[in-house]
C-alpha cells in the first residue's frame, strides 16, 4: 500500500511539472494533491478502526442441543 502511495505521489509530481510547464493551472494539481492526502489518510489512519476482538468464538445457544429429560 505504501509503494501504491509514494506511486501516485510520483504521478502527482510529474503532472505537475507538465502542468506547470505548458499552463498554469495549479488549482487542479491542487485538487490532485488534495485528493492524494485524503487517500492516504483513509488508508493509513489505523487509529479510526476499532482493534479486533479477542474473544474465542462460542456456539449460540440456540444452536445447542437440548438434553431431552425423560419421565417415566
Amino acid at each position: 500500500m505504501q509503494t501504491s502511495i509514494s506511486k501516485l505521489e510520483q504521478a502527482a509530481d510529474q503532472l505537475h511539472l507538465t502542468m506547470h510547464s505548458t499552463t498554469n493551472n495549479t488549482s487542479s494539481f491542487e485538487e490532485i494533491k488534495r485528493e492524494i492526502q485524503v487517500l492516504k489518510g483513509l488508508f493509513l489512519g489505523r487509529s479510526q478502526f476499532p482493534s479486533i476482538p479477542q474473544t474465542p468464538p462460542k456456539i449460540p445457544s440456540w444452536q445447542l442441543e437440548k438434553a431431552e429429560v425423560h419421565s417415566i
